[in-house]
């Protein structure tokens, strides 16, 4: 109830498939953004899944928005394919004898203007500053605040800085 679906002007959905169950959820497509074979999966209520203007999912994305979170997605960014960006882990873990949950959700931040290659994971509570490029097969799972950086590795780091990047080759 209450869940809505908002796709700008010029953009373009090709083969994705969007889940929402729950109540007060939003997925909010930009205008002129192009996604290719994404998933879109809302689950729980008070998620939001946002993808800034300009932005390119070229095939096989998963974005899952759980337990009250958002994944934040700036512009004119471009993702490549086999991409997973999850806002929890969808089980509870939790200390024993006590039940606390150990495990608890928690945000997506990308900035504007970034660049995630292929193969790429991307865990709860990470953030990728502007201007940045995510190297293939690489696992982010905390916050990379500097921009103009590659990010690369499992677990990423940051291993080159004062770079930035564009979709023509030259």
């Amino acid at each position: 109830m209450n869940n809505r679906i908002i796709i700008g002007d010029y953009s373009r959905l090709n083969g994705c498939s969007i889940n929402i169950s729950g109540n007060n959820n939003t997925l909010y497509i930009g205008n002129r953004c192009v996604c290719n074979q994404a998933t879109f999966w809302i689950e729980d209520d008070n998620n939001s899944i946002q993808i800034g203007e300009h932005t390119a999912l070229c095939g096989t994305i998963h974005l899952a928005a759980i337990e009250g979170t958002k994944i934040e997605i700036g512009r004119d960014c471009l993702f490549s394919s086999i991409i997973d960006i999850r806002t929890g882990d969808s089980h509870s873990l939790i200390q024993k004898g006590t039940k606390k949950r150990l495990n608890p959700s928690a945000s997506v931040k990308i900035g504007n203007h970034v660049w995630i290659g292929t193969n790429v994971t991307i865990l709860k509570g990470t953030s990728v500053a502007e201007n940045c490029t995510v190297g293939a097969a690489s696992l982010l799972c905390k916050q990379y605040l500097n921009p103009n950086c590659v990010i690369a590795g499992v677990p990423a780091k940051e291993v080159k800085h004062d770079i930035d990047w564009m979709a023509e080759r030259i």
